[in-house]
């Protein structure tokens, strides 16, 4: 998409992709985890074949010498790390002892998206001691799952909460909850 891959390059990579046996991303990382499923085993962990670590290293290698060391792709970095600095610092802003959840739950104001889909995330992986809004209390009660967070009682868990949290992101929803951030 940002065009600075010459014909050899191309070829390079169409080259790599047939030895995959793959036509995009998708049937590629479909391989690998067939490949994953089919060479693990209790005793040897999880692995990949010896011709599907090729395979991945091959794409990899070529990743970092063409595409991740470019140039053109600097702009990107700095702006994908002025999106995620930004999310992280809003939500990280927002923690207090006690009531992290409750201050993330009123920032939903000024933050629409951003609070109520961190508040979302964070109602299913906290304990309801941690809740005082009715709606994200149901949401934790519905959800029978480990408690990871607890009552997100403590910065590190707070802070841990909000990466796993930007983590999971898309790169498309996080440049819509950063656009947020710039309108209110």
């Amino acid at each position: 998409a940002l065009g600075f891959l010459d014909a050899s390059q191309t070829a390079l990579l169409e080259d790599i992709a047939k030895k995959s046996g793959a036509v995009n991303t998708t049937v590629i990382i479909h391989g690998l985890i067939s490949d994953i499923c089919a060479n693990s085993t209790p005793q040897r962990g999880i692995r990949l074949s010896d011709e599907a670590c090729g395979r991945l290293n091959a794409i990899k290698d070529f990743n970092y010498k063409n595409i991740y060391s470019h140039p053109r792709f600097d702009a990107y970095q700095r702006y994908a790390e002025l999106v995620l600095t930004s999310l992280s610092d809003v939500l990280l802003g927002l923690y207090t002892p006690g009531y992290a959840v409750d201050n993330v739950i009123k920032a939903q104001k000024d933050y629409p998206l951003l609070c109520s889909s961190f508040a979302s995330f964070v109602a299913k992986l906290c304990s309801g001691e941690a809740l005082r809004d009715d709606t994200f209390l149901a949401v934790s009660k519905r959800c029978r799952n480990n408690k990871s967070y607890g009552r997100v009682d403590s910065d590190k868990l707070y802070a841990q909460a909000v990466m796993d949290f930007i983590s999971g992101m898309t790169d498309k929803f996080a440049v819509r909850v950063y656009g947020e951030l710039l309108t209110y």
